[in-house]
């Protein structure tokens, strides 16, 4: 099949290209892209995220949305930071310690996972497993720190109204044992990076299926951690999460 794939990381371009190579729809490539794409660039979008996708199905004509957005926890409260509201100085407020930027307070309910696999299910056709793989190989093998990637290390944001970066990066300790040197510094670019766990995540999606993340072993694993590190999310709120498939609002403008 012919067709154009585009990405903001080239390598995630090239992964959905070998699918239509391999026989693959738009929507085949485009899960796979983004798969890859949350591998090759993991401060911008991961299946911990969320998200939203347009579509159109060709053979029957429909234009749709498919919602994966991020939901609130079953343990959040509306006035849970209210005492902890401070002013920066600049027009700008924050929470006191950040909970609602950083660590396992901030987590909302992940819909990326939900939302490819429902895309996939509905209009993919190759093997789920097929568009998912390409993204685990390319974390257990490694890759260069890429110079975008090093780039957010030092984003011109911080203290008082954001937390610095070395406060993101050092929010828990897997964060620090992946992105902090040995020192508790920055990693450097060119660093070769080995993301061995996320890659076996990856690996069990593709052999379990999208629904493992919400409702099988995956789901439970993920559920135990939070519930262990003061998380708002709970083992229902995986469980109930499905990603919505709904028509996009549509008008007409000078005819």
């Amino acid at each position: 099949m012919g067709g154009v794939v585009v990405a903001p990381q080239p390598v995630a371009a090239e992964a959905g290209a070998e699918i239509l190579k391999a026989g693959g729809n738009a929507f085949d490539a485009g899960v796979a892209a983004a798969f890859f794409q949350a591998a090759a660039d993991p401060f911008m979008c991961g299946i911990g995220g969320f998200g939203v996708a347009g579509v159109f199905a060709s053979e029957t004509g429909e234009s749709l949305c498919v919602e994966f957005y991020a939901r609130a926890g079953a343990a959040a409260r509306a006035e849970m930071w209210g005492d902890r509201v401070r002013q920066a100085g600049n027009d700008k407020t924050y929470v006191e310690g950040y909970p609602n930027e950083i660590g396992y307070q901030s987590i909302g309910v992940p819909g990326t996972v939900a939302g490819l696999a429902e895309i996939h299910r509905r209009w993919g056709t190759l093997p789920w497993a097929e568009l998912v793989r390409p993204a685990a190989a390319f974390l257990r093998d490694g890759f260069p720190l890429y110079q975008y990637i090093a780039d957010y290390f030092t984003y011109p944001a911080g203290p008082p109204a954001k937390p610095s970066q070395q406060q993101r990066l050092g929010a828990s300790p897997e964060m620090a044992r992946i992105w902090l040197s040995q020192a508790g510094g920055f990693r450097q670019a060119g660093e070769r990076v080995h993301l061995t766990d996320y890659a076996d995540t990856l690996d069990r999606l593709a052999a379990a299926g999208g629904d493992d993340f919400y409702r099988g072993d995956l789901a439970a694993a993920i559920t135990a951690d939070l519930a262990a590190n003061g998380s708002m999310l709970t083992a229902r709120d995986l469980a109930d999460y499905r990603a919505r498939v709904v028509r996009p609002l549509a008008t007409s403008y000078r005819g």
